[in-house]
């Protein structure tokens, strides 16, 4: 059921942008809302990763939208701190969410773990430390 929620929340919000709004660039804050409250696709799976019965088709649609919205994140200027740093980060986080695709392609849950562990906790707080406006 929470799968089902999150897809249409997505899906309500794909469909009502207009055509020139869904093709800009996320802004920052716009990613970490959608990506890393807790509420968003991020503790989503990293909760789904723990169910018993992972709904793959579901976790695998909001992968995909995590990857999409971890390669935006690079595409925009640090509002603290150097480019080259925010890229470095910014890379890495994306890289790391491609893996979670994969490993939830494969539905591989030790993969999609691994992936989830080395996404969230000090790569938060680095990134946080060094970009993010206090």
């Amino acid at each position: 059921m929470r799968h089902m929620l999150a897809l249409g929340l997505l899906a309500g919000t794909v469909l009502g942008l207009s055509a020139t709004e869904a093709d800009k660039t996320p802004t920052i804050k716009q990613i970490m809302q959608q990506a890393n409250k807790p509420t968003g696709i991020f503790f989503n799976l990293k909760k789904d990763l723990e169910d018993d019965d992972p709904m793959w088709a579901e976790m695998r649609a909001e992968s995909r939208e995590l990857v999409q919205l971890a390669d935006a994140l690079g595409k925009q200027t640090p509002p603290k701190g150097d480019k080259a740093s925010w890229m470095k980060l910014s890379r890495a986080y994306a890289a790391d969410a491609t893996k979670l695709d994969q490993a939830i392609a494969k539905r591989d849950r030790k993969a999609g773990r691994a992936a989830i562990a080395r996404m969230g906790g000090a790569t938060c707080t680095t990134c946080h430390k060094t970009h993010r406006p206090k």
